[in-house]
């Protein structure tokens, strides 16, 4: 799967994380250079994919999450809630 998304990006200096695909949902995808962003810690949850690191222009912290809630409202607020307590230091 390295070289598909190598090619989608166009450059091989690249990185990137995946969670699984659940239940009728697509799986989502981070990709950055590593010439751009210092990925510290990646994290995985239901319904979002993150990544915690150092921008090296600037060299300052930052956070990136992908989110895909296909859930009812009671499940989302926990989706955000848990989100909102992800902290990015």
């Amino acid at each position: 799967m390295g070289n598909v998304f190598k090619s989608l990006w166009g450059d091989g200096n690249i990185d990137w994380r995946e969670s699984p695909a659940v239940n009728s949902a697509g799986r989502l995808l981070c990709m950055w250079s590593q010439d751009v962003l210092e990925v510290i810690d990646p994290f995985i949850g239901d319904g979002y994919l993150g990544i915690k690191g150092i921008w090296r222009e600037g060299n300052r912290p930052c956070v990136i999450v992908n989110v895909y809630a296909l859930y009812g409202l009671e499940e989302k607020k926990v989706l955000w809630d848990q989100l909102l307590n992800l902290n990015p230091r």
